[in-house]
């Protein structure tokens, strides 16, 4: 493990030594042990220091995209590791980072995706819904146009005020409302073409949202 991360730790030449070695602790991040040893060793605050590519790559990267550059190695392994409460945990020590993962989510379908689980450990909701920036993003997926966007979006607020009681209040204002509300109106005119998993579990979470809100 610890050759692993000094592997990962070099400079990034995507090398496939390099990125071989950032697959195999994204697969071995599902090991508590693992995990473990990731946090202890401080690795991940290396992601704050990976560089970001230009804004021409913004088109690709959407779906995941950008191969074996660093960036897309480092939101690859910390979707994996957000896949945990000790991982998500991990990941939020880490000074800086809910910024950082806001300021990329909106054209980095990874960095999302791990904002979205961050929401879903009772420890870390406070947090979370303290960052301006973070909730932002999340609200503005609300508007958007790919179900899948939108879905991520709501399926994160809605656990943010899951047994929250304080979150619910902090979120029972007029703009928020009415960011749920049109997203529901929209989804509900364009229902009946779209009989699939994702349009059923996206009303789900908009209503849940709409009555923690109203209650």
């Amino acid at each position: 493990m610890h050759s692993v991360m000094k592997l990962s730790s070099l400079a990034p030449d995507n090398s496939p030594v390099h990125n071989l070695s950032f697959s195999l602790l994204t697969n071995l991040a599902v090991s508590r042990d693992c995990r473990c040893i990731l946090q202890k060793s401080n690795f991940l605050q290396a992601f704050l220091l990976a560089p970001v590519p230009k804004v021409a790559g913004a088109k690709a990267a959407p779906a995941g995209g950008g191969g074996g550059n660093p960036l897309s190695l480092w939101l690859r392994l910390l979707v994996s590791l957000s896949s945990t409460g000790d991982g998500q945990q991990s990941i939020l020590k880490v000074s800086g980072v809910l910024e950082l993962l806001a300021d990329l989510a909106p054209q980095r379908k990874h960095a999302l995706l791990t904002l979205h689980n961050l929401c879903f450990c009772p420890a870390n909701k406070s947090h979370v819904m303290a960052n301006d920036k973070a909730m932002k993003v999340l609200l503005s997926c609300l508007e958007s146009k790919e179900m899948e966007t939108c879905c991520v979006g709501a399926s994160a607020l809605w656990a943010l005020l899951h047994n929250n009681q304080r979150g619910r209040t902090a979120l029972k204002c007029p703009s928020v409302r009415l960011k749920i509300e049109e997203a529901l109106t929209i989804y509900k005119k364009g229902a009946e073409k779209k009989q699939e998993p994702l349009s059923s579990y996206l009303q789900k979470c908009l209503d849940h949202l709409s009555q923690l809100l109203n209650s």
